[in-house]
């Protein structure tokens, strides 16, 4: 069978990267085709802070007690990566790379099962829904192998809830210790077994087949692998060494460690750390796979916990987990016994014992919950069979021949895509066209060519988000023939929405930045329905621009153009807001005209402008409820955080604002302009000339630099917030602070500082239920 793997690899961690290898050397053996999802995380989870008594005194108590002390720096080599770099290249085989939900989806069409594990890929402290398969159609291909928690409890309940959800759905279910087995069962209500971290499942001589190993050692040491920094732990270290007779070998990992006493100047990549234990005459370790390597080649150690017992991040679980399973609690340093353990001989006949059933088990798990795996599973050819997410970009309704999808409003408040599963006749024509649901055709950003550009008419600068490059391409296209596509605010629905528009006098309509999801249903269509040897320019976010480039795939002359975009948030934040301006300023929110970025004001500190022509309500980002939670991202799309564009684009052209300190001096706006092909160069240099400009080359950088270049993760609080959003009781300014400011970046006086937690203690959320 063809196998896909989930777990963490691309951390410069031995154990990390040797439980994987381990993993692709035991399924090989088994006779299957295992391949390394090539995942890289962008960032991990985002919560709310814990406003709960315990969580406030522990507050208090680290702020009375904090020191000074600089934090550690870790140990960086560039040979040392390159040692990991040829290790992995030399036992894995990887998938191609996978950056978004998406290109995980896409998963389920090259594979047979999916594997999640062995490390703490299960972490509540480092949580990722990914690593829990939430890409995988069929529930019963997924399964669980030596999964880690890391730790004894979830105390985020929010992490705990979302986790609950994800492990019900696997096929079958695994953990590497007692105490993520219980935590496990205790979620879901079912029976979970204890195997063996893959590291453990290859005997001695396998490793040494594996790392190259001579059986000669030319000298004797006391090896040190130490991930914590405890003063007392080095001190015990040094004098079991100094006792023994034994030189240090010290495989660095902080930056201070190289200055100590016998740290290994060598390179040491995950072949080389197995060689070090290999070789050893004694090992004093906090690390697990440290321990676990000591157990495989029977090497007398001492083992330390790296975290203390009321750590509410401490990981010792899986430690003493190990220590006691195989007989050796007994070596675990406990501030007195270094001498004690250090002049015993530990018990490998016994761990061996312990370790063998262990070994039988876990492979008739692996092996058993292979072959239950139904392969006959029914491919359906719809967009909600192919992607979890949408856009609401609307080419799939565009070109369904029976109508079988609907744009409609969603519960979160997004234009999304619903499907008619009765009228849909899987002629797949849907997914063809869906930007989430089709291998991804982007261009890198670090190979494109970039421009700033500036306007010189003041009026054009006026009424354009920044410096007018979108104005002056439209009008040059027009000029030329062009139909465009663009954005307008539609006042009277107090919306935005794509038209279409052929006349130099209507680009007003599109001018200027609209943070809200626009509809782009229609005008795909009215798209679709033009004549293949119409001119077309079509400015959209990165996502619009993908759909119209597959929905036109084959038209000759069309330009895409696509804008930096951060995410759309629900459009029930955008109704509470009008009812904050229509309470505060006494504008009538239902036909208020609304400007996102009013440049009256100024263009790098942005102002929003709203005016019913008698009224009108202006406020700075900073202060603005709508503009305050737009930019902290808690509330877009899902879609936008599994967005395929950040850095890449599918357009011809990316236009946006030109931050970062090259126009810092510049008050009335520079656009930035990135030209992924030819045929965006010239537009972008014609239209220049034309406006009697110059488009200005400039490096790169400035865009990789300065413009959100990775996804954010979706906060796991995300289904509350959107109950808070609903909700028709609650008025935006009660619940905006609890969703925008972190606290422990507020800078308040002690009382106001009890204030805000009182007022946090007390909140009452709205009921899921409901």
């Amino acid at each position: 069978m063809k196998l896909a793997v989930m777990t963490w690899y691309h951390y410069r961690n031995y154990g990390t990267a040797l439980q994987a290898a381990a993993m692709q050397a035991v399924l090989r053996d088994m006779g299957h085709d295992p391949q390394l999802i090539q995942y890289r995380p962008c960032g991990y989870f985002r919560t709310l802070p814990d406003y709960s008594i315990p969580e406030f005194r522990r507050r208090i108590h680290n702020k009375l007690t904090r020191t000074s002390e600089p934090e550690l720096r870790r140990f960086k080599s560039e040979l040392r990566d390159r040692a990991f770099d040829a290790f992995l290249e030399k036992n894995i085989k990887f998938t191609e790379p996978c950056r978004t939900l998406s290109d995980l989806e896409l998963l389920n069409d090259k594979f047979d099962v999916f594997i999640s594990g062995s490390d703490q890929v299960w972490s509540p402290l480092a949580y990722d829904p990914h690593y829990y398969l939430n890409f995988v159609r069929d529930n019963a291909k997924k399964i669980a192998y030596a999964s880690s928690m890391g730790a004894k409890e979830i105390r985020d309940r929010y992490i705990k809830a979302d986790i609950s959800r994800l492990l019900d759905g696997f096929g079958a279910l695994s953990a590497r210790e007692d105490s993520g087995a219980k935590l496990i069962s205790e979620l879901t209500g079912r029976q979970v077994k204890v195997v063996a971290d893959p590291t453990l499942l290859l005997d001695a001589a396998r490793w040494e087949e594996i790392c190259c190993i001579g059986k000669d050692r030319t000298e004797r040491y006391l090896l040190v692998y130490m991930l914590g920094s405890s003063d007392e732990h080095w001190a015990a270290i040094e004098k079991t060494a100094s006792d023994m007779g034994l030189a240090l070998r010290i495989i660095p990992v902080f930056e201070q460690d190289t200055k100590r006493s016998g740290c290994v100047t060598e390179p040491v990549g995950p072949e080389e750390f197995v060689k070090l234990f290999r070789n050893a005459e004694y090992v004093c370790t906090d690390s697990f796979h440290g321990m676990a390597f000591s157990l495989i080649f029977h090497r007398n150690f001492t083992a330390f916990a790296r975290f203390g017992k009321n750590d509410p991040k401490s990981q010792n679980s899986r430690v003493e987990h190990l220590l006691g399973l195989t007989g050796m609690s007994d070596r675990l340093f406990s501030g007195s016994n270094a001498v004690e353990i250090a002049e015993t001989t530990a018990d490998f006949e016994y761990a061996d014992t312990a370790l063998s059933p262990l070994r039988v088990t876990s492979l008739e798990y692996l092996r058993y919950s292979l072959s239950h795996v139904n392969l006959q599973e029914k491919r359906v050819a719809n967009i909600k069979a192919r992607s979890s997410l949408c856009c609401g970009c609307g080419a799939c309704a565009a070109v369904c021949p029976t109508s079988a999808i609907k744009m409609e409003m969603s519960g979160n408040g997004f234009l999304t895509a619903k499907l008619d599963g009765k009228m849909c006749v899987e002629c797949s024509k849907c997914t063809k066209v869906c930007p989430f649901g089709t291998e991804a055709m982007n261009r890198a950003a670090k190979d494109a060519q970039m421009y700033s550009f500036k306007n010189p008419d003041s009026n054009v600068l006026l009424n354009s988000t920044s410096g007018g490059a979108a104005y002056s391409i439209a009008r040059l296209l027009i000029r030329r023939g062009y139909k465009i596509a663009g954005c307008m605010f539609n006042a009277e629905k107090q919306r935005a929405e794509h038209i279409l528009i052929s006349d130099e006098s209507e680009l007003y309509k599109i001018q200027g930045s609209k943070y809200i999801q626009s509809d782009f249903s229609d005008v795909i269509k009215k798209l679709c329905a033009e004549d293949k040897g119409t001119a077309l320019a079509v400015f959209g976010t990165p996502c619009q621009i993908a759909s119209a480039r597959r929905a036109l795939q084959g038209w000759d002359n069309v330009l895409f153009i696509d804008l930096v975009c951060h995410g759309v948030p629900s459009y029930h934040l955008y109704e509470k807001y009008g009812d904050f301006i229509h309470r505060t300023s006494g504008v009538d929110n239902k036909r208020m005209q609304m400007v996102f970025r009013y440049k009256p004001k100024s263009w790098r500190d942005i102002y929003l402008y709203a005016s019913d022509g008698e009224r009108s309500y202006c406020c700075s980002k900073k202060d603005d409820p709508f503009f305050r939670m737009f930019e902290v991202g808690n509330c877009y799309m899902e879609s936008c955080y599994e967005c395929r564009w950040r850095s890449d684009s599918e357009a011809d052209i990316r236009l946006g604002d030109y931050w970062g300190p090259r126009f810092e001096e510049d008050k009335t706006g520079v656009s930035m302009m990135v030209c992924f092909t030819e045929n965006g160069r010239r537009a972008a240099m014609d239209a220049a000339f034309a406006g009697g400009t110059i488009a200005e080359n400039q490096p790169i950088e400035d865009y990789l630099k300065y413009q959100q270049s990775n996804n954010i993760p979706k906060p796991v609080f995300y289904d509350t917030l959107m109950l808070e959003l609903k909700s028709k009781d609650k008025k935006l300014e009660s619940f905006v602070d609890r969703y925008t400011v972190p606290l422990e970046n507020r800078s308040l006086s002690s009382s106001e500082y009890l204030k805000y937690v009182f007022k946090m203690v007390t909140y009452k959320e709205p009921n899921n239920d409901t």
